[in-house]
This record gives structure tokens, C-alpha cells and sequence, in this order.
């Protein structure tokens, strides 16, 4: 089969891949939008918070929750407020853990958690890509940045907002997409109503 067979040109997008710190490739390629914001390309900060967050958790106190999904929804924020992106497709990539690779610092804490906690890894040894998410910790982090799309989409509201969507690494089945909405989009909701948007106002004498 070749191209000349075919009755009338078709259009590709070109999407471009970037990180929440860095977007200047859009401008360069003119792309029509983001095919893939690698989330797990983290900026020293944020990966810091990440890492106090995780290690919190495995010690019980969830009290840098907050903290952290701020830091990530300020992230995906300034990306999606970056002039080049009004009104595009934006496709954020949830947090692609490989040993090894990437966010090394994160990798290495959740390494010596697994060692000193692992029944916060389930029995899971290799926490790579999804299966991250079957884990205590990792669903833990997968809420957090749940809620923080949650409430960039919910600041970046405008007629030239981009279109922004979410996308899984390495999901290998139906039972994976039910694990997402039976088990992790509850606790999004739940984290958002208890922890951040629906606190009881303090009584006022």
C-alpha cells in the first residue's frame, strides 16, 4: 500500500513532550498541543515534597498531604497557563516510577521504605509503572496527584483553557481500570472533601 493509492491527504497532529517545568518545545515545533507532560520530571522542590510526603506516610502521619498537592497543582498550573498551551490538547502522564530512572531521589526513598515497611508495597518487589499503584504508598501518591489535576483544571478555567486529560503508564487490563475507579477515584473525592475543600469554618464568636 502506498501513500499515492490513498483518495485524499489525511492530517497528523504533532503533539510535543514535555516536562511541568519546561514547555519551550511547543514554541519551537508549533505543535498542536501535548501528547505526554511526564509528571515523574520533577523540579528539586517538588521532588523533595514528594519525598517528605512518602516518607511521612510510612510513618503513619499523612499531615504533608496538602502540602504536596499544592506543590504538584502549582507545577501543572504554570504549565497549562503557558500562552502556548491556550486551547490545546494537554495529556499529563501520572507519575512513571522505574528503578533506575527518572526521579532517581524518589526511587531511592521508596527503595529504603520498602525495606524497612514493606507491607506498604502489598508483596510487591518491583514497583515499576502501574504497579506502583497497587501499593499502599503508591495509591497514596496516585490520590494526591489525582486531586492536584483536580484542582489545576479547576483554577484554569477560561474560553482558551487547554484541554487537559489524564493518562496511566502501563495499564495491562479491564482489572487495572476498575482498580483506578473502584479504588482510587473514591479516595480523590474523599481527600478533597476532608482534606482541602469542604473543612468546617471555624465558629465565630
Amino acid at each position: 500500500w502506498h501513500l499515492s493509492k490513498a483518495s485524499k491527504p489525511t492530517e497528523f497532529p504533532v503533539l510535543a513532550n514535555v516536562t511541568p517545568q519546561e514547555s519551550r518545545g511547543m514554541k519551537k515545533t508549533h505543535a498542536e498541543g501535548v501528547g505526554l507532560v511526564r509528571t515523574e520530571v520533577l523540579s528539586e522542590a517538588t521532588e523533595n515534597d514528594l519525598i517528605r510526603a512518602v516518607q511521612a506516610f510510612s510513618e503513619g502521619d499523612t499531615s504533608r498531604d496538602v502540602t504536596l498537592m499544592h506543590s504538584l497543582k502549582d507545577n501543572y498550573l504554570k504549565l497549562l497557563q503557558t500562552p502556548s498551551m491556550s486551547g490545546k490538547k494537554v495529556i499529563f502522564r501520572t507519575l512513571d516510577i522505574q528503578a533506575g530512572d527518572k526521579a532517581t531521589a524518589l526511587v531511592r526513598a521508596l527503595q529504603r521504605i520498602q525495606k524497612t515497611k514493606p507491607e506498604l508495597f502489598n508483596g510487591i518487589r518491583d514497583f515499576s509503572g502501574f504497579d506502583l499503584y497497587k501499593t499502599q504508598i503508591g495509591a497514596y501518591l496516585l490520590r494526591i496527584q489525582l486531586a492536584a489535576f483536580v484542582m489545576a483544571m479547576n483554577e484554569d478555567r477560561g474560553k482558551s483553557s487547554p484541554e487537559m486529560r489524564v493518562m496511566f503508564p502501563l495499564v495491562q487490563n479491564k482489572e487495572d481500570l476498575e482498580y483506578i475507579y473502584g479504588e482510587i477515584f473514591p479516595g480523590v473525592v474523599d481527600f478533597l472533601r476532608d482534606r482541602y475543600l469542604l473543612r468546617p469554618e471555624k465558629s465565630r464568636s
